[in-house]
């Protein structure tokens, strides 16, 4: 009994080692497996990017191949493209965070930045200086040092005593023959043998003494030159030294502060750049849109295209096996999510179990006599009108007993404009046309002439344009300004300056007109011919650049003609557009010439009110005024002058504007 618990109970224990090992051999092996996942997946990241670093001769036989494998790369390494937009997002919170560095020593080429001094043109100032050091110590003194000459005797080797005949050991320097030889035996034999030899001897050494003295004190003077011009030389280096090392000193702190200041510039713009790109880019990848394909029964694909910040509504049709359609509504919400719902206006019914009758229906054919019914649709027409009309009214009263005084006044002004412009294939044809008037009544007891002209003018100027190339035409323009009512100058007494067609000015121009988009224009026209009128016998012609004494009231003049318009629309209700138009006369370009600059701000107040800001700025040659001066005789005079005329506007009224296509109805026969 014992035996068989024993061999029951070493069974079960060897059943649960058995489950117990297999259990974690199997957990083994799923580690190993999800192991093997990760580094399979790593292996084969690693595999592609050895071959598309292009080493060992390997290349990859196509850009944008290339570029497609390196994106797979990429995106595994690096993330999904949302995670990526939310940590670029995260870091350009930061004002000042470096995306890119740069060290100053890295920089290529440095001589190239503007205030560096190159290697060679330092060597070449530092040699300049030198010279100019030494050019400069030429006849200067420079004292040696005392102690330089202390101890010379110890320092060369100077003839002693007794040793005279070293001198003439070289041979350079020979003995006088009366101290070397003996004299003619004449003269010995007449004196005493003892006189001779002392006489003899006192010479010789006398001479010797006097050529080692002066053979010492040439050594001497030698070494102490030698000593002078070796000192005099390194005086004179050391201090060109130190003045060159001063100079290359500052040169390098001047290059160091410059390069450093150029760099942090560069590396400031750089970091700018790609911060505004990476936003660019964030945005972009942000807006992306992703295309989802619904098919419906018969197979047919519906691209439906969601994407972000972007939302926006779309129906589809839904259809059963019985073909019974059902119309749906699918909301974009991002480029993730969309939302689905039945249409307004569906109701559902139970199905019913449809009844069968028996009756037979026979079908006809409709006669082939009846005649389709047609459809009238409106095709747009190749002209566009548009224009503003614009009507201003100004009061102000002033009582009796207004103490601090002013008189009251009463203005109007209107301002209509009107522009027609045909566009079909390469014809390009605008009119415009402008007509102003304005008055003003002033009040007071003490007021002449209380009704004033305060704006006047009508204008008209048509140009046809032909395409030439890209956004070039060719062009040619006539336009034509006068004004409608007299005009007068409020002296006392009262005179007339101008009338209708007093002056007149027309225009006719040839020429290249520069389009590069619908709000802008640049006309420029070399064959230009301006042609002014002076009608009225009431208006000074000289005024207007006619003599006064000749009959003629007109002239024609050659030239070059240049305008330029341009509008910009600030916001929904702010306008603003300027005009620039220059004549210049080809008799005498450099002195007659027209320039007219007008500037004009509307703001949209209501539908039906706007604020108007326009400016006025011109200097026409042959618009002339009086300006008195004093002559050669010293007398006072009148002369007729040429002058910068100016003129602003600020009125708050009534406005209509039109913009319309022309389009005119057709009828078309479906098929």
């Amino acid at each position: 009994m014992n035996r068989i618990l024993i061999v029951t109970i070493l069974i079960l224990l060897g059943s649960w080692g058995t489950r117990a090992g297999s259990t974690e051999l199997l957990r083994k092996k799923e580690k190993e497996k999800k192991e093997q996942k990760v580094d399979s997946l790593k292996i084969g990241i690693d595999f592609l990017k050895r071959y598309l670093s292009e080493k060992e001769g390997w290349y990859v036989p196509g850009k944008n191949l290339k570029q497609s494998m390196q994106g797979i790369v990429s995106h595994f390494e690096s993330g999904p493209l949302d995670s990526l937009i939310n940590k670029i997002d995260y870091y350009r919170q930061f004002d000042n965070l470096l995306w890119v560095d740069r060290r100053p020593e890295d920089i290529p080429m440095p001589d190239s930045i503007s205030g560096v001094v190159s290697n060679v043109e330092l060597e070449e100032t530092l040699m300049r200086i030198d010279r100019n050091v030494k050019t400069s110590f030429f006849d200067s003194i420079i004292v040696v040092p005392p102690v330089l000459f202390a101890d010379i005797e110890q320092k060369i080797d100077i003839i002693e005593e007794g040793e005279e005949e070293h001198i003439f050991a070289d041979g350079k320097r020979a003995m006088p023959d009366s101290i070397s030889i003996n004299v003619h035996d004449t003269i010995w034999n007449k004196m005493s043998d003892s006189l001779r030899q002392e006489t003899f001897a006192n010479a010789r050494k006398s001479y010797l003494d006097s050529i080692r003295r002066e053979y010492n004190d040439s050594l001497i003077y030698a070494y102490r030159d030698s000593v002078s011009a070796d000192y005099r030389t390194k005086y004179v280096q050391l201090f060109s030294d130190s003045i060159q090392r001063y100079y290359s000193d500052s040169i390098r702190l001047n290059n160091i502060t410059r390069i450093k200041e150029w760099n942090d510039s560069v590396v400031h713009i750089t970091n700018q750049r790609i911060a505004g790109l990476l936003g660019y880019l964030s945005n972009k990848a942000i807006n992306d849109s992703v295309d989802v394909n619904v098919l419906d029964i018969d197979g047919n694909p519906l691209t439906l295209r969601l994407k972000n910040n972007d939302p926006y509504y779309m129906r589809v049709w839904m259809k059963n096996q019985q073909r019974d359609s059902l119309s749906v509504r699918i909301e974009n919400i991002n480029r993730r999510t969309m939302r689905m719902y039945i249409d307004d206006g569906v109701s559902f019914n139970r199905f019913t179990v449809a009844e069968k009758k028996d009756y037979i229906f026979d079908y006809k054919k409709p006669s082939k006599k009846i005649n389709k019914v047609s459809k009238k649709v409106d095709v747009y027409g190749p002209w566009t009108l548009s224009g503003d009309g614009t009507v201003g009214f100004t009061q102000t009263h002033v009582g009796d007993y207004w103490k601090k005084g002013g008189n009251s006044s009463m203005s109007i002004l209107f301002v209509l404009k009107g522009k027609a412009l045909y566009k079909k294939n390469k014809i390009n044809w605008a009119t415009n046309g402008e007509l102003r008037n304005g008055w003003a009544r002033l009040g007071g007891d003490n007021v002449e002439n209380k009704l004033r002209k305060s704006s006047d003018k009508l204008y008209v100027a048509s140009r046809l344009g032909v395409s030439a190339f890209k956004k070039w035409f060719y062009s040619a323009e006539a336009s034509f300004e006068t004004q409608l009512f007299n005009g007068y100058k409020y002296s006392s007494p009262k005179k007339q300056i101008s009338a209708f067609m007093a002056p007149g000015t027309f225009k006719f121009k040839l020429g290249m007109d520069y389009k590069p988009h619908k709000n802008m224009s640049v006309f420029v026209s070399p064959i230009t011919m301006k042609t002014v009128w002076v009608l009225s016998d009431d208006v000074d012609k000289s005024s207007y650049g006619i003599n006064k004494e000749s009959s003629k009231k007109k002239f024609t003049v050659p030239g070059l003609n240049f305008d330029l318009s341009w509008k910009k629309e600030v916001t929904d209700d702010i306008t603003y557009r300027t005009k620039v138009r220059a004549f210049f006369d080809y008799t005498n370009p450099f002195k007659k010439k027209d320039i007219w600059w007008e500037n004009n701000i509307v703001m949209q107040l209501t539908q039906r009110m706007n604020m108007r800001l326009e400016t006025y700025l011109k200097y026409y040659q042959n618009e002339k005024f009086d300006e008195k001066y004093t002559n050669a005789e010293g007398e006072e005079a009148t002369r007729k002058v040429a002058k910068w005329q100016f003129k602003e506007l600020f009125n708050i009224g009534f406005s209509y504007k039109i913009n319309k296509r022309v389009y005119k109805r057709k009828v078309k026969i479906p098929m």
